[in-house]
């Protein structure tokens, strides 16, 4: 019998007529709420941000394929969906050059010098927000304005339903909770996401806000935990990411519950109100060994 090597493409594989570029924007079209809340909260300075990563994005792209393939274009829209969630986990006082950075470095060292579409081995979006953090702190620190204005600011509390609907503080696309939960029904209504994910990370982050409380064991606040704008973001478009999670149901509950776990952690014991960004990297180095163990094994036949 004749052995044929057949080559298998990396992820997202298409069971369906769905070609990538259609699968991705739905993405995009999901997160247009958040984008849209994002500039009536943040106004011109969320669209200059937008602009500039998105910009950065399909630019490095178009070189990169001039350069290596010789083609001038696009393969897809993969890189302005990157573009769109790093933009979206930006706070709008930042310099736009900041994210516009970011998304070169992950667009070409993360993306393309590991072979493209599928070949990255952890969450671009994510990686450029640790990136920034780590070359550029003090970007993300907010400007010092007048003493009043400032103490005015930090001592008011919204209300559950301000910061479920919208309310202006924290990164551009954390303003509504809401319009993150829109995008993700979408998500699901287009059959792009089963939810499983999304269910075990938001159920893992509310458990262990409860149990690791920073006043104590059981002594935690479930709401304060929860209720949180990157929280729902991380939950609904990292989680499911369709290149570095994995593809089992049973391996998107385990890596849902583990970034969950280890949200509530860097949170609460190491202090970093981004620890989901970290956990979704840290998590993503384990995909491989979810998927070999949840995988299911084929039964050999007597012969």
């Amino acid at each position: 019998m004749e052995n044929r090597l057949l080559k298998v493409s990396a992820f997202p594989h298409i069971k369906a007529k769905d070609s990538v570029k259609t699968i991705m924007l739905d993405v995009i079209i999901a997160l247009l709420p958040a984008m849209l809340m994002g500039i009536r909260f943040y106004g011109i300075d969320a669209a200059i941000i937008y602009a500039s990563t998105i910009g950065a994005a399909l630019l490095s792209e178009l070189l990169w394929n001039k350069v290596v393939k010789g083609e001038f274009v696009l393969e897809d829209f993969s890189g302005a969906v990157t573009a769109i969630l790093i933009s979206l986990i930006m706070p709008s006082y930042v310099a736009p050059w900041v994210p516009a950075v970011a998304t070169v470095f992950v667009i070409i060292i993360l993306k393309q010098c590991f072979g493209g579409l599928g070949g990255n081995f952890i969450n671009p979006a994510a990686t450029a927000k640790v990136f920034i953090i780590a070359s550029w702190t003090s970007q993300l620190i907010q400007p010092a304005t007048d003493g009043l204005t400032s103490a005015s600011a930090s001592a008011y509390t919204p209300s559950l339903k301000e910061i479920f609907l919208g309310y202006a503080s924290g990164n551009i696309g954390e303003a509504s909770i809401l319009a993150l939960i829109i995008g993700g029904l979408y998500l699901l209504f287009r059959g792009r996401i089963d939810g499983k994910g999304t269910l075990a990370f938001l159920g893992s982050v509310a458990l262990f806000s409860f149990v690791i409380g920073a006043d104590g064991l059981f002594k935690g606040n479930v709401i304060d935990g929860l209720m949180v704008g990157n929280i729902f973001l991380v939950g609904i478009f990292m989680v499911n990411d369709f290149v570095t999670t994995p593809v089992t149901s049973v391996g998107k509950i385990i890596f849902g519950a583990g970034c969950g776990l280890l949200t509530v952690l860097f949170k609460v014991i190491g202090h970093n109100s981004d620890g989901a960004f970290y956990a979704i990297m840290l998590m993503n180095l384990f995909t491989p060994m979810i998927d070999s163990f949840t995988m299911p094994k084929a039964k050999k036949e007597a012969v």
